[in-house]
């Protein structure tokens, strides 16, 4: 069971790090393309204390409804072995 648990886990970081992988291939074939605004931003949660950044208002907006998101999905799971018991 234990074996199944990491191939999962190692394969889903391989998956990831191709997606991640692409997207900075694409990112840069498009560059080329001609001159394009680039957005975006970014999260860094420490314990309960989101620090967000990001290069616009809508960017920083999105980023935050994804740290309140973010931030009650992992208190209802830490919370939901206590209720099942």
């Amino acid at each position: 069971m234990a074996n199944l648990i990491f191939e999962i886990g190692f394969g889903l970081t391989v998956a990831g790090l191709l997606v991640a992988f692409a997207a900075i291939i694409l990112m840069i074939a498009s560059g080329k393309r001609g001159e394009r605004q680039v957005r975006g931003g970014g999260i860094l949660l420490i314990g309960p204390i989101p620090i967000i950044f990001g290069t616009d208002n809508q960017s920083v907006k999105m980023l935050v409804l994804l740290v309140i998101a973010s931030v009650c999905m992992i208190a209802l799971l830490m919370v939901l072995p206590y209720w099942l018991r």
